[in-house]
């Protein structure tokens, strides 16, 4: 999957987008690749531990084929944080805390991914480098 253009994350304000930009950050990939070269990243974006954790992990999980910019925020919500979470869950159990979280939101349950394409999600999340 070609990496996914940084403004496309969810939950993500305009001065973070605009501080990643500068540092010529736009990818995901540019993203977890800076992210593994500067430990002190987070500091230098002038973000808080919280608010690079949860960048790192809406990029983490859009790169994941199906999940995208569309699901990540969804599955980040429901306490999926890492590939390795998402792989190790149950589609039946993925499925029901969306739905719950669909019904929180008062969205309908046609726009919850169905069992298969949950299944496909934590099969591609098992070969998530």
């Amino acid at each position: 999957m070609p990496p996914l253009p940084l403004a496309d994350l969810p939950g993500i304000g305009d001065e973070p987008r605009q501080r990643l930009a500068q540092a010529g950050l736009r990818t995901t990939a540019d993203l977890l690749h800076a992210q593994r070269q500067r430990p002190s990243l987070a500091a230098d974006l002038g973000l808080t531990p919280r608010e690079f954790g949860k960048l790192l992990a809406l990029a983490r999980l859009a790169e994941i084929p199906g999940v995208g910019p569309r699901y990540c925020g969804v599955l980040l919500h429901i306490g999926i944080s890492t590939p390795q979470n998402l792989a190790q869950s149950r589609p039946e159990q993925l499925q029901a805390s969306i739905l719950r979280l669909h019904r929180q939101l008062g969205l309908s349950r046609e726009q919850c991914p169905g069992g298969d394409t949950l299944r496909q999600w934590v099969a591609a999340a098992r070969r998530y480098r």
